[in-house]
């Protein structure tokens, strides 16, 4: 017995085995039937040329608002027009497409034909002719309909600087970011925070045919939108401003000089924004550039100005502060001083006599500041136009130009010249060779009025949930006394007897102001040139108020605007009459 149940062991393994082996063989058989029977047509689908293609989802992009809530830059939808292209093309289906877009059939055939592929046939097609084919779906098999936003300006001309525009990538240094075709900011705000306005695309992966028709949705991320912007720039004021400005070439600056929050910044000429957005109108764009030149330019960082004497009181500050004059020090300024073997006149003629620094600076006396400058000497000069911020960038944008405040070391390197006296006493009149932007001037008067606290200018408060602070770039350590002297002699410019911005004067505001005039050649230059509108000098006003409470700096630059800073003083006290209406100004006994 117990031989037998060992000689019957290995039959029972090799059953085992077989049965085994039969399974795994009818499992490879039900494998197979499910692939090739129940799975066949799936998988002929595939092999007959489905592809699985991967789809970019655009974000919308951010908005710009402005500090009282209105929209500058938004998006709206585009609807941009697709043909799908088969082996068999029905000719009817082209006639039909062909009537509703309003294009020639056999050109659109041809390029149909020609492609062989999905192709745009149409871009911004209004919403009547999407709904005309819409109505023709099924007539229509082949025509896709794409739907993205588009951004879109309904302010373009008063904002165009504010906001910026948007373009297709082009330069080596955007093609390193991002990828070709790519729309970006290309200048303002759309540029400096792109990336935060911009989102983060999403991907859809698609299963198509050969023809290219979808057939499902295989997997979806979805883009993240870009995030709001909200200004400090007041859209009335801004819009305002643009229009009080009327015909005149030139820029406004309004800034708050408690924390550097830009309220206004317009330049004109202006452009539309909206020329940019993709197709682009280049008829349109060519008729721009060739009416404006230089159109594109925001003044109020890129224009490079004479200050004249609006830099007076920066000079007033440095003497004061060097303790070379006091403010009760009285100067003999007659009507010309001879400066090497060249006589420097006064614009008043016979002079202004002994006056010391209040009436130096309320009636813009050249001859005061000339010997001012030539007892200062250049490097003081220089070194103190540099702490008010002068021959450098404000920090707003990196495209600023900084300008120019010439030392005896620029002059040798850039003309190869030497430095004389004359260029001394130019330099202190704000002539010579002697540039500014007016955000400078706008940053450098805010200091005058909060005590020497120089901030970067800002544009943009808020970024989506996230406040942005203010930021102190340096603080100006000087008497209390130097600001408060150089402040009553500005109240004197506006409200004195003789000051020559009193047409900036306002009841019971105590505006603190300078006039300037900003030569743009010599003065030794014929009488008749001076009568073309294009040699006349720019006409420069630089303020700030209240006297004893300073909420608002305004700095106006009119191009060619004349003599004596007129056009400049009654452009800003209109500015003054806005922000008093809209509230930005209050008395100085009023809680702010």
């Amino acid at each position: 017995m117990l031989n037998d149940e060992f000689s019957n062991e290995p039959t029972r393994q090799i059953f085992y085995l077989r049965l085994i082996i039969i399974i795994a063989i009818f499992l490879v058989v039900v494998r197979l039937f499910y692939l090739q029977v129940v799975k066949y047509k799936y998988y002929k689908s595939l092999a007959s040329g489905n592809v699985i293609r991967l789809v970019k989802l655009e974000p919308v992009r951010g908005k710009i608002i402005t500090a009282d809530g209105v929209i500058v830059a938004g998006n709206k939808p585009t609807f941009n027009v697709y043909f799908r292209y088969s082996k068999r093309v029905d000719k009817r289906e082209i006639e039909l497409l062909s009537s509703i877009l309003g294009k020639d059939t056999r050109k659109l055939f041809t390029l149909i034909r020609s492609k062989r592929a999905k192709i745009l046939i149409a871009q911004n097609v209004d919403q009547e002719t999407i709904l005309r084919l819409y109505a023709h779906q099924k007539e229509l098999s082949s025509v896709l309909v794409d739907i993205k936003p588009r951004r879109y300006y309904p302010y373009p001309f008063s904002f165009a600087h504010i906001t910026g525009y948007l373009a297709q990538v082009h330069t080596k240094e955007e093609n390193r970011v991002y990828s070709t075709g790519e729309i970006v900011g290309k200048t303002a705000v759309e540029k400096k925070y792109d990336k935060y306005l911009r989102g983060k695309k999403g991907y859809r992966e698609i299963l198509v045919d050969a023809s290219g028709k979808k057939i499902k949705v295989l997997s979806e991320d979805k883009p993240i939108s870009g995030e709001d912007m909200v200004l400090t720039i007041n859209w009335q004021l801004q819009n305002y401003i643009y229009q009080a400005m009327q015909e005149f070439k030139g820029t406004v600056v309004v800034l708050d000089p408690r924390d550097g929050n830009i309220l206004a910044m317009v330049s004109k000429p202006s452009y539309d924004p909206n020329l940019f957005i993709s197709p682009v109108n280049k008829s349109r764009l060519n008729d721009m550039f060739k009416s404006n030149r230089g159109v594109l330019e925001n003044k109020a960082i890129r224009g490079l100005y004479p200050p004249g004497s609006v830099l007076k009181p920066f000079i007033a500050a440095a003497a004061l502060d060097l303790g070379i004059i006091n403010d009760k020090e009285e100067v003999n300024c007659p009507y010309s001083i001879n400066v090497g073997i060249r006589e420097y006149c006064d614009w008043k003629h016979g002079g202004f006599g002994e006056i010391n620094v209040y009436k130096a600076i309320e009636g813009s006396s050249d001859i005061f500041f000339y010997l001012l400058g030539l007892r200062m000497g250049i490097n003081n000069i220089d070194y103190y136009l540099y702490k008010f911020g002068f021959g450098r960038k404000c920090g707003l944008y990196d495209c600023e130009h900084k300008g120019i405040i010439p030392s005896p070391e620029w002059k040798l390197r850039k003309t190869g010249g030497k430095w004389y006296l004359g260029d001394t006493v130019s330099t202190v009149i704000g002539q010579g060779y002697t540039l500014v932007t007016p955000l400078q001037m706008a940053v450098a008067y805010a200091a005058l009025a909060n005590g020497g606290i120089i901030y970067r200018p800002c544009i943009v408060s808020s970024m989506g949930n996230k406040k942005i602070p203010a930021t102190i770039r340096w603080r100006i350590k000087k008497d209390k006394k130097v600001f408060d002297i150089v402040g009553r002699a500005m109240y004197l410019v506006v409200n004195g007897d003789n000051g020559t911005g009193k047409r900036a004067w306002i009841n019971g505001w105590d505006i603190c102001g300078k006039t300037g005039t900003s030569q743009v050649i010599s003065r030794l230059v014929a009488i008749d040139k001076l009568t073309n509108k294009k040699f006349m000098p720019h006409s420069w006003f630089a303020s700030f108020a209240p006297m004893n409470n300073p909420q608002v700096v305004v700095v106006t630059l009119i191009e060619h605007g004349g003599a004596g800073g007129r056009a400049a003083t009654l452009l800003t006290k209109k500015v003054y009459e806005k922000l008093i209406e809209l509230g930005y100004l209050k008395k100085d006994n009023q809680s702010i």
